[in-house]
Formats: C-alpha cells, structure tokens, sequence
C-alpha cells in the first residue's frame, strides 16, 4: 500500500477575496477571485500573488490501487473518476499535429467506450513535462486543487455542439452533456508528481455553490482549436471564458491517486458534469510530490498528455 500521509495539498482560501468583476468574451462574470499570470510578471511575483490566495492543508493521499475492488472499484458517476486502458502512445508526443491527428481520436474512443457517451468531442489538449512541470507557465503541473470548468460553461459548449460539431440545434439543446478528462503518462511511469483526486462520494452532500470558489485566470491563451474561428465555434477557454471552480477545504475530503501510474494506464475524470440527476457533478485534481521516490537520486521527471472531452449521451 502506498498512502501518503501528511501530504501538503494546496486550496483556494476561502477568505481571499472574490469580489472581483471579469468580462470575458462569453459574459461578465461577478464575484470571482482571480489568478494568472499578469504582464511582466516573474515566476516569483506570480507565486506570490499565488500564495496570497491559497491555504495549505495537510491531506492523506490513498493507494487506488489497494481500495476494495482495485482500479476496477472506481465509478465515474459515484466517485467521480474511474480507470481505463490507454490507448498505444504516438510516435512523438511533442509533435502537437501529431497528438492531434493520431493520440486524441484514439483517447476520445476510449472515453466514449468507457462511459458509454453517444459522441465525444475534443475542447482541448496538451502535454506536460519535467521541463516545465514545476514552473508557472500553463504547461506547468496543477499546484492547486481544482476543476476547469463549472456550471457557467452550459451555454457555449451546448452553442459549440451545434455551430462546430454539428448537431442539431434540439440535440444540443436537450441531450445529455458531460465535461470529462482523460489523463495518461507517456514515456515512462508518473513516478513524481502524480495527478491525484478527490474522491466525489466524499465531498457530501451541501449544494455546490456552497462547497467550492469560482475562479477566473487572466493571461490565458485561445489555442490553435480556435485559431480563426468565430465566437459561436470557438472552445471555451477553461477558467478564462467563464469561471472554473475549486473546492473548499473539508477533512471528509477523501484524496486517492495511482502509484506509478503506468503509460497504458489512464484516468477518466469529471470535469463537470451537466446531466440532471447527475449523482456527482465535479472531480477536482491536483498534483502531488510522492515522497516515495525521494531517495531515488536520477528518478525521472513526469510525462504527461491529457485531453478535455465533452461527451453527449
């Protein structure tokens, strides 16, 4: 078993401030806290900015692998996230036209298979790296526990299912919709830093709004998916359109993670789930540094790919 207690997990504060008001190109958004990375800014101005804004709570971490059941114990619907194959790597994972052409459409067959979705479409892609993974660039590892998208991302993304993808203006204004995540290492298993979760059984049953903080980033990039298309195809930026969402801390937070997750393994997560009766709606994440390796003097840095889907059933 490979827990790991006393694991230092950073929230949003609750008590920073979110009376800030955004405009965005979706809307105007009041009431958020804000973060990003501002013009200019040094990594070390950006972490300070940062460190005003969160709080760090001391976490277990738990073994997925050693839970009752195994990996195969994980629901998507109940605990927000569940285990899967990966599909066979890309030639070459920094080539992004490759990723694009080649990895996604396999890793968006996974998904759809997995969850028995009727369609899944890419909003979004990249890779993380050693290189940047402890920086504060966009490419960097997640260092704060969140989702990307929140309940204010319904009406682009049901705009996008008809104007990019095209369904039927009914379809996408009645079918059920789910923003997922799809995460895999490459190269070599995640031996530092690995993508770790919070267990949605356990964040109870208090209405969302109340157990989480909505946050907007500045600074943020449209991408090459958007590269000339106008706003009604355009994928919604996570946390820069409209506002993404992160938990409030609470003890009952259960947190699990993979151990060595290997490249044929993938995790399949909630970013926000939009079907009524959904039993849960997000799956937050994060980043975490597994002190298991830490004797290990030449263990490699982690290689990751994920994909942002959204699926319709």
């Amino acid at each position: 078993m490979r827990d790991q207690p006393g694991t230092t997990i950073r929230y949003l504060d609750p008590g920073a401030p979110r009376d800030a008001t955004c405009t965005t190109a979706l809307g105007e958004f009041s009431g958020v806290l804000t973060m990003g990375e501002q013009p200019g800014d040094s990594s070390q101005e950006y972490k300070k900015r940062r460190a005003g804004v969160v709080a760090k709570h001391e976490v277990t971490i738990h073994d997925a692998r050693a839970q009752e059941g195994g990996l195969a114990g994980w629901n998507f619907d109940q605990n927000g996230f569940t285990v899967a194959g990966a599909p066979e790597p890309t030639a070459d994972f920094s080539d992004l036209g490759m990723l694009e052409d080649d990895y996604v459409p396999r890793a968006l067959q996974v998904v759809k298979e997995t969850l028995g979705a009727t369609r899944a479409f890419t909003i979004g892609f990249q890779t993380r790296t050693e290189e940047t993974g402890r920086g504060t660039s966009q490419a960097s590892y997640a260092r704060f526990a969140h989702t990307d998208y929140g309940p204010e991302y319904e009406a682009q993304l049901r705009t996008i299912l008809a104007h990019r993808f095209g369904l039927s203006e009914d379809e996408a204004r009645g079918c059920g919709m789910c923003c997922v995540g799809f995460w895999a290492p490459f190269d070599r298993p995640a031996y530092q830093d690995p993508l770790c979760l919070i267990d949605a059984a356990s964040t109870g049953t208090t209405p969302l709004s109340e157990q989480s903080i909505r946050l907007l980033y500045s600074g943020l990039s449209l991408g090459p998916m958007n590269q000339d298309r106008p706003l009604e195809e355009r994928v919604p930026v996570p946390g820069g359109d409209a506002p993404a969402i992160a938990p409030i801390y609470s003890p009952e937070h259960r947190w699990c993670f993979v151990p060595d997750m290997d490249p044929e393994e993938a995790l399949v997560f909630k970013q926000y789930d939009f079907r009524p009766g959904a039993a849960t709606r997000v799956c937050y994440h994060n980043s975490f540094r597994d002190r298991f390796h830490d004797d290990w003097s030449d263990c490699p840095g982690r290689r990751s790919v994920e994909v942002r889907v959204l699926l319709t059933f």
